[in-house]
């Protein structure tokens, strides 16, 4: 099992609907095998988790933190999550995943980013 947190910030001037428990899932086991392994109810019951999966409208400047849990196979650990950042459309040649432009994450340490993740200056981000 893997358990796993998303912090996503609407950083819009308008409401922004997610379902992290469809649009994440992880990549890429640590041997290296790639696939879809994705969050489920069974799985956040069986780690001890009281959340319900569903969707989510985050208003403009809201913040929520997301813990997602997802079977792996026996043995395995992740090294890699994926959020899909659109899930209204999927690619016509690549794997049949939820959704399209995909944001990775590493679970090992990166050497060469440093710092912290910060909110881009005002007037950056293209208007809706």
């Amino acid at each position: 099992m893997a358990l796993w947190k998303l912090e996503i910030k609407n950083l819009s001037v308008g409401a922004y609907d997610v379902f992290p428990a469809y649009q994440s899932y992880v990549s890429r086991l640590t041997d290296g095998t790639t696939g879809v392994w994705g969050a489920s109810q069974a799985a956040a019951a069986e780690a001890g988790l009281a959340v319900t999966y569903e969707a989510v409208s985050l208003a403009p400047n809201e913040t929520r933190q997301f813990m997602l849990a997802g079977f792996l196979p026996y043995g395995a650990a992740p090294e890699r999550v994926t959020l899909m950042l659109d899930p209204t459309t999927r690619s016509a040649t690549g794997p049949r995943v939820p959704g399209s432009n995909a944001l990775v994450w590493r679970t090992d340490v990166n050497p060469f980013c440093t710092g912290t993740i910060a909110d881009p200056p005002v007037g950056m981000l293209p208007s809706p």
